[in-house]
């Protein structure tokens, strides 16, 4: 019967599930949560769970939002006809700050 991984070992491996996060650089971040950012720690939980609920995909562009549609999908003065596809959603966000695109997205 094989046995379930203790507490911090579980938080190392969810640690390694984020990009450029290997079994070292996990431990180091469970280490410092758990040794010196306890209250941030909870802030975290905290942040992730609450976005687990409320973010979901635009039901247009597939972008994350909070309602039914992003804003981006919602703004009646964007350009309708002009449609970009893009990587992933951070990259609408990058187009965005760039302000070099008024129409809508899709990835």
């Amino acid at each position: 019967m094989s046995k379930n991984p203790d507490a911090f070992v579980r938080l190392i491996n969810a640690l390694k599930i984020l990009p450029n996060v290997g079994p070292k650089s996990a431990q180091r971040m469970a280490y410092q949560l758990l040794q010196y950012k306890r209250e941030e720690a909870q802030e975290l939980v905290d942040a992730l769970q609450f976005a687990l609920r409320q973010v979901q995909h635009c039901r247009m562009c597939n972008t994350f939002c909070e309602g039914d549609l992003c804003e981006i999908c919602a703004d009646e003065k964007r350009e309708k006809s002009r449609l970009m596809i893009v990587h992933m959603p951070a990259d609408v966000s990058s187009m965005e700050a760039a302000n070099c695109h008024d129409g809508l997205y899709l990835f």
